[in-house]
């Protein structure tokens, strides 16, 4: 019998590039009981937290089930790129 792992993390959630949340003492030993009570990881309930928050700090609708937008990419030129010999010489 093979022990599979298991992940802790929903299909398509980035972990490679976590975001620290500080709280204060008090903010944090109330995540503590509710992610206790709900049986939810900390960083669960606060991707939650985030996720419900997001309209209310934005003023935007949004849609949890939509897929993140993908980084758009920009071409290789521009305007920072190619700078004259007078811009470059100040």
């Amino acid at each position: 019998m093979t022990k599979q792992t298991k992940s802790r993390n929903h299909a398509g959630l980035a972990t490679k590039k976590p975001i620290a949340l500080r709280l204060t003492p008090g903010d944090r030993d109330e995540a503590v009981r509710i992610a206790e009570k709900l049986g939810v990881s900390m960083s669960l309930l606060a991707y939650r937290a985030y996720s419900a928050g997001l309209p209310t700090v934005t003023g935007q609708e949004t849609d949890p089930s939509s897929k993140p937008r993908k980084k758009r990419s920009y071409s290789s030129g521009g305007a920072g790129k190619h700078r004259t010999a007078a811009s470059s010489s100040k």
